[in-house]
């Protein structure tokens, strides 16, 4: 009598699922090159978290790691051709491009910041001493800018983001009151509240300014 047998399934291999991902990649890529959409969107698909998670790791901010996500793939589709299987794996060659622009992107929005920050010097401080008629250079060492930061993140969420579009992102009032359809009013209040709260936390730090 034959004996009956029951098929037992495993997890994959893992150089086996690596060396099928590869090659897929390579399959997609050639196609890539030829500018197949359809292999660009299984590229994308397969290998888009993995950016943005390189990405947001580097830049600490989910809008701008995905501006980094969607700039390495459109790198992707005008640049395929420039893959090389000798430098390494499709998803090496992805991650160097990847960590490239993700390092650009954190040097510009610490560029942004800093003037972000020199504006808000003058919003916070302005008036408050006859020293203050000389430029605020104390406030350009990397510890006192990290204590305004430090402050603006104990505001209260609404108040921050207001902040952050008026000051990091140079946005008006009006700009900001229809891009949160949120009242003009409402939005200058908001600013206002934030920044004296900023001034208050800040006083331990900065007394000499608010005498």
């Amino acid at each position: 009598m034959l004996q009956s047998y029951k098929l037992s399934f495993f997890e994959p291999d893992r150089e086996l699922t690596f060396a099928m991902e590869r090659d897929l990649s390579l399959y997609l890529l050639k196609k890539i090159v030829e500018k197949d959409l359809s292999a660009f969107s299984l590229f994308y698909d397969a290998h888009a978290p993995t950016v943005y998670g390189l990405a947001l790791r580097i830049v600490r901010n989910s809008q701008e790691a995905e501006d980094v996500v969607q700039q390495v793939f459109l790198q992707v589709w005008n640049k395929a051709s420039q893959y090389d299987a000798k430098q390494g794996s499709p998803a090496a060659w992805l991650m160097a491009i990847a960590r490239n622009h993700a390092i650009d992107k954190l040097r510009s929005i610490k560029s942004k910041r800093e003037i972000a920050l020199e504006e808000m010097e003058g919003a916070l401080f302005e008036s408050n001493s006859p020293s203050l008629a000389e430029p605020l250079t104390s406030l350009l060492d990397k510890e006192k800018k990290n204590l305004v930061l430090n402050a603006l993140y104990a505001l209260s969420p609404s108040q921050r983001n207001a902040i952050e579009l008026a000051y990091f992102e140079g946005l008006t009032h009006k700009e900001i009151s229809e891009k949160l359809r949120e009242p003009l009013g409402t939005i200058k209040t908001r600013i206002n509240l934030g920044l004296k709260k900023l001034k208050d936390l800040l006083k331990p730090h900065f007394r000499e300014w608010f005498l």
